[in-house]
């Protein structure tokens, strides 16, 4: 039997993943790519004149009532901006020239100097351990609109002037549709949503001239790429929502550019009907990636109100929807150790802190805020409603049954439960195996853990094992063949049966306040069942498969130490916390303190953000037949 080439091989699953009628947008994408030049030929003509009939979104608020802060945290990181320190990938810190180098992965140290047009660029498949992903970051204008920022707020023309200076670098660079900053048509698109906030930024700060140059070399040719490449069929994952955003701002903000893509009117439309296809009616994201949920909802909302400002109107069903989503987000998010994929990227700065940006979103979208917290967001983007349905009572768990998540949080511990679909669409591109997977947090302090994503492109191996269900909390069953395979970076065969929660009365520890749920990787294969009992300082975790052996795997977050170990009892301890682990129904396990990582095997690998990498203890634990595998957690204070 021959085997297929690699590429060729991930091409035939490609298609498989198709959905229902999308040849039809992938031939006129390659009818695109075939027209290029003569389209290319077309944009460069223009001679825009973009100054007249400016709408007013993004609304600038009152310079004088921005705290004082906000000023000083703009201020520090756009004078580090400067230094060549960019904070990017939750608290990372990107080495960056002046003028940056835009077709350099800063974290690697590798750069792509091939000047060619983009689609005949295999972003996928960079030289020398690159991965575009990391390209991507620095060319979202993100710190640009810190530097104008820091201008408005500070009448500071040195940080203009670098604005300035950094975006005519950018556009001699980076021509239309050549090179890799043009590979996903996402990245301008949300190039399109900073740069009208540098626009109305340095406007207001004297720059308006300069300003209004800039916008007529860069807005008709990121506004074109985006609406002729916009993402279709099995791409339209978070990608259409950017770009259907970034155009609405766009033609909010300059009128004249709906003769480049769409009326504000179909503009909405578009938007609103993928809003309601991508976010569950409970709020949660379809593509089972937490971050990403935010990451769609930061492009929606912005776009949302720029075209409201455009005379455009939403049904209430895409505002219940919004309100859900920023629920959701707030009652699950913790800092750090996201379910699903996470890269960690955020669009525009209207944190005080990237380093602390989840918390203060978390703050900002409904979860017991502070007045420090809300500071940025309410000062850029105003007051908005709240969803106030998940409260909750102390002691009681919030599930969301269409997205398949339960929450429980009190006593200073907080458990996220998975019971859900793979992810979005054929391909679930950023979905895990983390059925029945379990995280802890007690007294803010990550326990058992998500292990990460890692990185996409350049990492296929820790790729490939951060996102299997040997990584996660969860039964799993030893036959591996069972499972759904990952077949690209962001592709599977195929998608896992949907697990079901159960209600409170289908427990096997019907006083208590516990959550079920039962599980099957496919058809063919035998059923697991989770229980959790959470209470004060503990929690039991009961395991079952009838007749089956399988396997559970508790993963620990990094900053825990082993201190002790019996056959069926540890003990470890992260700072003031200390954490026992008790067994019963197992007949072996595994546990493993940190053991660097120069191990050959990838258990225990973790990682904390976008392209770090980590060793971080586990505990294995295998089933005796028919029975229940039950595992407590236990804490108390270090005395």
């Amino acid at each position: 039997m021959a085997i297929i080439p690699g590429k060729l091989a991930w091409l035939l699953w490609r298609l498989r993943a198709m959905e229902k009628g999308e040849w039809k947008s992938r031939l006129v994408e390659v009818y695109h790519k075939r027209t290029e030049t003569r389209f290319l030929g077309k944009i460069s003509k223009l001679r825009p004149d973009l100054k007249a009939g400016i709408r007013r979104y993004p609304v600038l608020p009152t310079k004088q009532a921005a705290p004082a802060d906000l000023k000083v945290a703009v201020g520090t990181e756009a004078d580090r901006i400067l230094s060549g320190e960019w904070d990017c990938l939750h608290g990372q810190i990107l080495r960056v020239p002046d003028p940056p180098d835009w077709v350099a992965d800063p974290l690697n140290s590798v750069r792509f100097p091939e000047v060619t047009r983009a689609h005949r660029i295999d972003h996928r498949n960079l030289p020398d351990g690159m991965d575009v992903r990391l390209v991507w970051e620095i060319n979202r204008w993100t710190q640009i609109v810190r530097l104008s920022q820091a201008a408005w707020l500070d009448d500071d023309g040195k940080m203009a002037q670098k604005a300035i200076s950094w975006l005519e670098n950018w556009l001699d660079v980076n021509p239309l549709g050549v090179g890799l900053n043009w590979t996903s048509p996402m990245e301008p698109a949300i190039r399109l949503i900073n740069f009208s906030w540098i626009h109305a930024l340095l406007s207001d700060a004297g720059f308006s001239a300069e300003a209004d140059a800039l916008a007529n070399r860069i807005l008709p040719s990121h506004t074109a790429w985006v609406w002729r490449y916009r993402s279709a069929g099995s791409s339209a994952n978070n990608h259409l929502i950017g770009e259907l955003a970034g155009l609405a701002i766009a033609v909010s903000r300059w009128p004249d550019l709906t003769d480049l893509s769409a009326t504000p009117e179909k503009l909405a439309d578009l938007l609103g009907r993928e809003i309601l296809t991508q976010f569950a009616g409970d709020g949660g994201n379809r593509e089972q990636a937490l971050h990403y949920h935010l990451f769609a909802w930061e492009m929606a909302y912005q776009g949302i109100e720029a075209l409201k400002t455009a005379g455009a109107v939403f049904p209430n069903a895409v505002e219940l929807r919004m309100r859900k989503a920023a629920a959701f987000f707030a009652k699950l998010a913790e800092d750090g150790w996201d379910f699903g994929d996470s890269d960690d990227a955020h669009v525009t700065p209207f944190y005080n802190k990237e380093k602390t940006s989840v918390c203060e979103w978390k703050a900002f979208l409904g979860a017991n805020p502070t007045p420090e917290e809300l500071s940025g967001f309410d000062f850029w983007l105003g007051a908005r409603e709240l969803d106030s349905t998940l409260a909750g009572n102390a002691d009681s768990w919030t599930v969301f049954p269409e997205s398949g998540i339960a929450c429980w949080e009190a006593h200073d511990l907080k458990l996220r439960f998975d019971a859900s679909p793979l992810g979005f669409l054929k391909m679930a591109a950023h979905g895990h195996l983390d059925a029945l997977h379990l995280s802890i947090w007690k007294s803010g302090v990550p326990v058992v853990v998500d292990p990460g994503t890692g990185g996409y492109f350049a990492s296929a191996h820790e790729r490939s094992y951060l996102t299997s269900a040997a990584a996660h909390n969860g039964p799993r069953f030893p036959d591996q063949s069972l499972y759904p395979s990952r077949r690209g970076s962001f592709l599977w065969e195929r998608h896992h049966p949907i697990p079901e929660i159960l209600a409170d009365s289908h427990s096997p520890h019907p006083d208590s306040n516990t959550v079920m749920a039962r599980w099957a990787p496919c058809r063919s294969s035998p059923e697991a069942t989770r229980s959790i009992s959470p209470g004060n300082d503990r929690v039991v975790v009961s395991d079952h498969c009838a007749d089956h052996e399988f396997e559970v795997f508790w993963q620990l977050a990094t900053g825990w130490e082993l201190e002790s170990a019996s056959p069926c009892s540890w003990n470890f301890i992260s700072g003031g916390i200390c954490l026992s682990i008790e067994v019963t129904g197992a007949r072996e396990s595994e546990v493993t303190p940190d053991t660097g990582l120069t191990d050959v095997s990838l258990r225990g690998l973790v990682s904390s953000a976008f392209g770090k990498y980590h060793r971080a203890p586990f505990l294995c634990l295998r089933s005796c037949p028919g029975e229940t595998l039950s595992t407590t957690f236990a804490f108390t204070r270090k005395s």
